[in-house]
């Protein structure tokens, strides 16, 4: 949005240019002012605007670990240890449902709630793909999980992704 609103000044800005003194072809050093400062409030706003987002998405990662969480009890799993392609290793609270379903060893994809995050720059939401640091993933719940399919490993994986709050 904010690409296409500096074009459209440029383009008025170098429209304006034939506009002037008819027998140059300038406009004058007024009108040229007015015009700048018109692209800088434009350029402004579209800083500081915001949009309500969420985050939704999948990623992969391999389980290294299935624990428990030691605060209900010292046997139940409900902890994972996960490492994300060439990444390194981060816990994860799933739950008991989600870690009774996983093995030590193996790659899964999961896929998690949509998070409402509230408002965020509109330049940050048009950027798309949410790159979380390893410790964001515990603020998200895994809805589901299951075994990745081709093509959702390595380099290639899903990603968390911005989109908007309705």
């Amino acid at each position: 949005m904010k690409k296409i609103l500096i074009i459209v000044c440029a383009i008025a800005i170098i429209s304006a240019v034939g506009c002037g003194n008819p027998s140059d072809g300038t406009v004058s050093q007024e009108e040229y002012e007015e015009l700048m400062a018109a692209f800088e409030r434009l350029s402004a706003e579209s800083e500081q605007a915001t949009i309500d987002a969420k985050i939704t998405g999948a990623f992969v990662a391999t389980v290294r670990v299935i624990m428990p969480d030691y605060t209900l009890d010292d046997t139940t799993p409900r902890m994972v240890i996960l490492q994300e392609f060439q990444g390194n290793p981060f816990l994860l609270w799933v739950g008991e449902e989600i870690a009774t379903q996983l093995m030590a060893g193996q790659t899964y994809y999961f896929a998690v709630e949509d998070t409402p995050i509230g408002e965020i720059p509109l330049t940050e939401f048009h950027q798309g793909y949410y790159y979380p640091d390893k410790h964001t993933y515990p603020l998200y719940n895994i809805k589901s999980v299951r075994a990745p399919e081709d093509g959702e490993t390595g380099l290639s994986a899903p990603s968390l992704r911005y989109e908007r709050n309705k």
